[in-house]
């Protein structure tokens, strides 16, 4: 009797502790939604507003995550606002992790990847990042700017002409003034 009553004891003590023992995370899948990002047209020297890529474990377990981190040939032109880690997330956890796009130097397409380790899983969890820097460009508008006949000596009514950056960084606009041929007959009348 006594022998069952201390085989009992054992066992009740065993799945105490299996029960207040903390969870072990083991390897399992955590999967980014969206599995890539494209950025819009982002001015250089300007940043987007950040996209949220949400890393969610649906494995069955706990999944521990190592390492955040961005990577790729233009990595410096994005950044990342995430949780510090190692962090466990539990079967059906999700976490937001911020990546913004800012790009320098020239014009052009720009591509890196945001790079996930999860313990126990053999190679990373990439999310494809993507983006286009511009430059800044001139627009004119109405163009090309049409007076119409006028007769010799006579003034006409003033015609508004709008400049604007219809590309990104910044423009700086130093003069404005009429130019070709018969630019001696113009003048600009006002400027913001």
């Amino acid at each position: 009797m006594r022998a069952r009553w201390i085989r009992s004891w054992w066992v009740a003590q065993a799945t105490a502790m299996a029960l207040l023992a903390p969870a072990e995370a083991r390897a399992g899948a955590i999967t980014p939604s969206p599995a890539s990002v494209t950025f819009k047209d982002t001015g250089v020297g300007a940043c987007s507003g950040p996209t949220t890529v949400t890393l969610a474990n649906s494995s069955g377990g706990a999944a521990r995550l190592t390492a955040i981190a961005l990577a790729g040939p233009d990595a410096g032109q994005f950044a990342l606002a995430a949780p510090g880690v190692p962090l466990t997330l539990v079967d059906g956890a999700s976490i937001g992790v911020d990546v913004t796009f800012c790009p320098v130097g020239a014009s052009g397409p720009r591509s890196a990847n945001l790079e996930l380790t999860v313990e126990g899983e053999n190679s990373p969890t990439d999310v494809a990042l993507g983006g286009s820097a511009v430059g800044p460009r001139i627009v004119v508008s109405p163009s090309p700017v049409v007076i119409g006949g006028v007769k010799l000596g006579a003034l006409v009514a003033p015609v508004q002409v709008t400049v604007s950056n219809g590309g990104g960084g910044v423009v700086n606009v130093a003069s404005v003034a009429p130019a070709g041929a018969e630019a001696r007959r113009l003048q600009v009348s006002r400027l913001p």
